[in-house]
């Protein structure tokens, strides 16, 4: 056994440690496989108010604990009990069971002896440990029939199933006791002590009951993410790289190492030297993995060497020598460099900012990759740890999930404090065990009732309060309102212009960017007329969505004052759309990179602007620069500097994607009497969380959108005209449950297409890759807006799917030769149709305006944006690249055509994957940035398949009626080849399937 780790409490404020007593496990929990361990999380998660009000039970809610408690023993970092038993399994013995290693196939083969049980086979599975759906459902029709007819108790089919769990359990004891005695035999058992949980919970004292729930609530769902990279992390190399969670990269130097930049720099269009970057060469497996340009916090470790990166860097000793020497040089006066902080000693190597490295540019085609430390302390580091970055020996590359954001919310929560003449929701606190509540709620001064109590817990009062010295009424006239907004579009202006608090629900493409740019333009009008300064806040929660807004109200400002400021982190590359801008309009706008750190003196001059305004800026940023750019040069555990008077009016666009928490890093930054617009769409993608909203919370627990909606009770102004996309389009979003009123402007629209006519040989120059047939073209029918292209899959593609891949580089060379600029049949404001050129899309409008492709993993919009690069090598990189995107990324975009490629058809991966692929409010997303044209490749099995999950076989059953239902079939099958990776020509037999 090894000693017991010690165990530290960090002081938030003073930065001192304080040593605990260690809370050592006295029970290891046995779960057999992923899926199991996936449905304890969602159990934790959706009922966390009744765990954590069961003394028996409240535990359950800290095995994935936060990192609070320190660990300094290098085999104690691990932070939950768990253990998941089939991969040990299938690494160490080999039982006679054919195809795969369920539960109950390997039991009965191996057990320590004493099993005797007769299974039933319906409650089983050939290839799943996991009850068969069809029971399932049996037992939910079960259970609402009783409850209908008011019956108590069990039913016989509840009790068989409570008997089969229970052979279950009993199997799985069996197999565990068999496997550690085994283990023990062979000496592969670890020796290590049992982890400490952290049972002692980390809590807010002095705040509201909200501000309590929405910070344990965040803590665990970054305890989620961190255990999931966690346990990535300890399966072997092998498997990290086979499940596209790690990548096994070899370092490339000299004359290679340059050419292969080179390479990579003119496919970038960047100018990366070798100074700023390490070059590797990525494994033919690990080409697919699951990350992409721009991903930070990723670790290198050598492959030989597992758990390293578990290691706490205070069990080398080269660096605590270090360190010893660094406090008796401070003592003396001397000075000995130090390639990490103080703290980082008791940190494990993955949590330590010094050792992570970013991916600059990546070619998977090729298998390189370019990576850039974020230190210049990097290579210093490694040597203390003993690992040569310049080695050529075989390295992983892995990134395990850390939490950035607690520390801010948590300096944020408590610098609010308890707002005065409000009532407190104390059922909130229902959700909390004790430990976790903190100190009692205390009424403080009124310099603590700030302007965000009007947002946060007075919603509708605020939303009935006019805005102070308004005149909407002679900015309507002056800027023709009621003439270039239509009626909704002219109620959400107004409603901005006169009201404190503006709620406007604006699904796509029903103008809402539109809307905020006038409201935006007549509150600079309105400051210029008064003779006030004022200072302006654009925000959302990604730079995206910043600039989808900040760089088309430049446009409408060009006859103001206005001056515009842009704040990005420091290291962040500028957008290629900014750049342009800032080219074009470098009298009035600028871009700042921030240094929370090291503030620059720009930053200190904008700081200066803010504080003691002149005229009229306008800010735009996202929530946490914000915060940033307030605590620039400060203690970030003061909580003074959270409360700042800055801004006049704020807007917070694609609001139904900013977590409610996140919010008060803005609203915690409004001056007194301040105006608020938040505009969003909540049938649109949330804010992503790993942990399930405990019942009756999801409101509190969502979206600010959703917030202030339902909590704080403000009606918005719903925008109902679609100006985007045709009819058909449309009607795809009242099957994903838009209501009827939202309709199109131009209904009939359609791609224009120049020359085109469905050729009966191939073309000049197509691919060598995909077999030449008249279907690719026939795909593309613009009198069939919406097409659905069905098949099955014999590959069981993963998160890559090379026929996908190549049917999506087949319709783009299509598109590339024919696709022309604007659309046919578009209506302007008169109702009369506008004028469709006849020419051809240049090379950004194709990428940046004309074709889309959207992907549910990463890896699968690499493969995609690859494809595209090497069949289009004269196009721009960059507006290659910005037409692939995930969902998520692609929010707030639009194109003329829109692909969307869910790639999976293994069965296995969809069932670990089924909540996210079959979320509605995902398919909205992909669907609504279409405007002419639509098509969706999806697996017969992804069809076919039915989840164990009631929720989310509810939310499936979307894609199922889309593709069955709302699409009908155009024929009979097609068949459509492309090459896969080995070269072979496999043919997949389609069923198209269109909506007109």
């Amino acid at each position: 056994m090894s000693a017991p780790p010690t165990c530290w409490k960090v002081d938030e404020r003073t930065g001192e440690t304080k040593m605990l007593d260690p809370k050592r496990s006295r029970y290891q929990i046995y779960l057999w496989d992923e899926a199991q361990q996936r449905h304890l999380q969602r159990l934790v998660s959706r009922h966390l108010e009744a765990l954590l009000q069961d003394p028996e039970l409240q535990d359950l809610a800290w095995l994935f604990p936060s990192g609070e408690l320190l660990q300094q023993a290098e085999d104690a970092t691990r932070a939950a009990p768990l253990t998941i038993v089939q991969p040990i399994l299938e690494a160490f013995v080999a039982v006679p069971v054919p195809h795969h290693y369920t539960l109950m196939s390997v039991v009965p083969a191996y057990n320590d002896g004493f099993w005797s049980w007769r299974r039933n086979d319906r409650f089983y599975d050939e290839l799943s440990s996991l009850l068969p759906p069809e029971r399932i459902h049996e037992v939910w029709e079960d259970s609402a029939a009783r409850l209908t007819r008011e019956e108590t108790g069990s039913s016989g089919l509840q009790q068989t199933l409570i008997t089969e769990a229970g052979k279950k359990l009993d199997a799985l004891e069996q197999v565990q006791r068999r496997l550690e005695a085994d283990l023990r035999k062979r000496r592969a058992a670890s020796t290590s002590s049992a982890p400490v949980v952290g049972y002692e919970s980390l809590s807010l004292n002095g705040v509201a009951y909200e501000s309590q729930l929405w910070f344990q609530y965040h803590r665990l769902n970054a305890a989620l993410q961190q255990f999931e990279s966690e346990f990535a992390y300890c399966l072997p190399p092998a498997e990290r790289v086979a499940k596209f969670k790690a990548a096994e990269l070899t370092r490339l130097r000299g004359a290679e190492a340059e050419r292969e930049l080179d390479r990579l720099n003119k496919q970038a269009g960047t100018r990366y030297r070798l100074q700023d970057v390490m070059v590797f060469r990525m494994t033919p497996e690990s080409r697919d993995v699951n990350l992409r340009s721009s991903d930070i916090g990723l670790c290198l470790s050598p492959k030989d060497q597992p758990g390293l990166l578990m290691r706490t860097l205070g069990s080398f000793g080269p660096a605590r020598d270090l360190y010893v020497r660094f406090k008796q040089a401070q003592k003396s006066g001397r000075t000995v460099p130090l390639p990490f902080s103080p703290g980082d000693l008791k940190k494990p190597l993955w949590q330590v900012m010094n050792f992570s490295v970013s991916i600059e540019l990546l070619d998977r085609r090729s298998g390189l990759v370019a990576l850039r430390p974020l230190s210049d302390q990097y290579e210093n580091l490694c040597r203390l740890l003993g690992f040569d970055p310049f080695a050529t020996a075989p390295v992983m590359l892995d990134r395990l999930q850390r939490d950035f954001f607690a520390k801010k919310i948590g300096i944020t929560l408590k610098a609010m404090g308890v707002p005065e003449n409000v009532v407190l929701d104390q059922r909130t606190l229902a959700h909390l065990k004790p430990a976790a509540r903190g100190a009692p709620p205390r009424r403080r001064s009124r310099e603590w009732d700030g302007p965000w109590v009007d947002f946060i817990w007075r919603g509708r009062a605020t939303a009935a309060a006019a805005r102070p010295g308004h005149r909407a009424q002679v900015l309507a006239e002056e800027l023709k309102i009621d003439a270039t907004l239509n009626e909704r579009q002219a109620d959400a202006w107004r409603s901005a212009l006169t009201q404190r608090l503006t709620l406007i629900w604006g699904p796509p493409g029903t103008g809402k960017s539109k809307t905020l740019r006038s409201v935006l333009k007549a509150v600079v009008r309105e400051a210029e007329l008064l003779g006030q300064p004022r200072v302006i806040l654009i925000t959302a929660n990604t730079y995206t969505a910043v600039d989808n807004i900040l760089l088309d109200v430049l446009g409408e400002l060009q006859v103001t004052s206005a001056e515009v400021v842009r704040v990005q982190r420091e290291g962040r590359e500028t957008d290629a759309r900014v750049t342009e801008a800032l080219a074009q309009h470098a009298e009035r706008f600028r871009s700042v990179d921030l240094d929370r750190w090291a503030p620059s003196e720009e930053v200190d001059e904008l700081l200066g602007r803010i504080g003691v305004p002149q005229g009229v800026l306008i800010l735009g940023a996202p929530a946490i620069q914000v915060h940033n750019l307030a605590y620039a040069g400060k203690d970030e555990a003061t909580q003074q500097w959270a409360r700042r008077a800055w801004f006049d009016y704020v807007v917070i666009d694609e609001a139904s994607q900013m977590d409610a928490v996140t919010s008060t890093l803005v609203f915690t930054k409004t001056k007194p009497e301040a105006t608020v617009v938040l505009a969003g769409d909540d049938k649109q993608l949330p804010p992503i969380h790993a942990a399930e909203k405990p019942e009756g919370r999801q409101s509190l627990l969502g979206s600010v959108y959703e917030y202030v909606k339902d909590i704080g009770r403000v009606k918005p102004v719903e925008l109902n005209v679609n100006y985007r996309s045709n009819g058909a389009i449309v009607r795809v979003a009242h099957l994903a449950g838009y209501a009827g009123d939202l309709h199109a402007r131009s209904k009939d629209m359609r791609l224009n297409l120049q020359a085109w006519e469905v050729p009966a040989e191939a073309p000049e120059g197509w691919p060598a890759t995909i077999t030449w047939s008249p279907e690719w073209y026939r795909l593309l029918d613009p009198d069939a807006p919406v097409t659905c292209v069905v098949y099955d899959d014999l590959a069981l593609s993963g998160q890559v799917n090379d026929f996908e891949v190549g049917a999506a580089s087949a319709l783009a060379w299509i598109l590339r030769r024919h696709l022309g600029k604007g659309a046919r049949g578009r209506l302007d404001s008169a109702g009369g149709e506008i004028e469709c050129p006849a020419i051809l899309a240049d090379d950004r409008h194709f990428w940046k305006e004309g074709l889309g492709v959207v992907a549910p993993h990463k890896a699968m919009v690499s493969k995609v944006a690859d494809s595209f690069r090497h069949l289009f090598p004269g196009d721009p990189a960059d507006a290659v690249a910005s037409a692939v995107d995930t969902v998520e990324r692609f929010q707030g975009q639009e194109r003329e055509v829109m692909l969307a490629v869910f790639g999976l058809g293994d069965t296995e991966m969809i069932s670990s994957e089924a909540e996210f692929l079959y979320d509605l409010r995902r398919f909205n997303v992909m669907a609504s940035r279409a405007r002419n044209k639509l098509i969706v490749f999806v697996t017969r099995a992804l069809l076919d398949f039915m989840a164990n999950d009631k929720d989310v076989l509810e939310q499936s059953g979307l894609l199922k009626r889309f593709a069955e239902l709302h699409c009908q079939p155009a024929g009979a099958p097609v068949d459509l080849c492309v090459e896969n990776e080995r070269g072979e020509a496999v043919p997949r037999s389609c069923e198209v399937r269109v909506a007109r």
